[in-house]
């Protein structure tokens, strides 16, 4: 619904309980089917429309992940997104719902956060390797990054 160019949102699970809901948004939120009964929402960043925070909901078993911030892809119970610990930015890959279960990080070589459209995922193989490409360097040059998915 909108009222006034803001915007609101509710997502139920299979049984009509509400799971989460967001009123007065700037943008509209997007979900995406994810796999295995589990929807993201995803809320594009107010400087920057490629940033999104995203929540993902188990809308079998009512399960809500933790909010996570510049979230890239995610796919099959796995989601992908950038992380940064005193200027060393890198790419972590995580069971949504389980950090414990999976979690690997994988280094962003002199990532230029600042750059138009600073990080992308080019597809996901049936194998689970996702190409990233990302900006790098004061001149954000292009650079590749596989990651796997397990």
């Amino acid at each position: 619904s909108v009222e006034s160019g803001l915007y609101s949102y509710t997502l139920f699970d299979n049984g009509g309980n509400v799971m989460i809901s967001g009123e007065n948004l700037e943008h509209y939120p997007t979900t995406d089917y994810v796999g295995m009964g589990v929807i993201g929402v995803s809320l594009p960043g107010s400087e920057d429309a490629s940033v999104y925070k995203s929540v993902y909901c188990n809308v079998e078993s009512g399960e809500i992940s933790e909010p996570f911030l510049h979230v890239i892809d995610a796919h099959e119970g796995y989601v992908m997104y950038v992380t940064e610990t005193e200027g060393e930015y890198s790419v972590v890959v995580q069971d949504i719902f389980d950090a414990q279960a999976y979690s690997k990080a994988y280094s962003l070589e002199d990532f230029n956060p600042d750059a138009k459209q600073p990080i992308s995922c080019r597809g996901i193989s049936a194998g689970g390797e996702a190409k990233i490409v990302y900006k790098s360097g004061k001149s954000a040059e292009e650079k590749n990054l596989t990651v796997y998915l397990p």
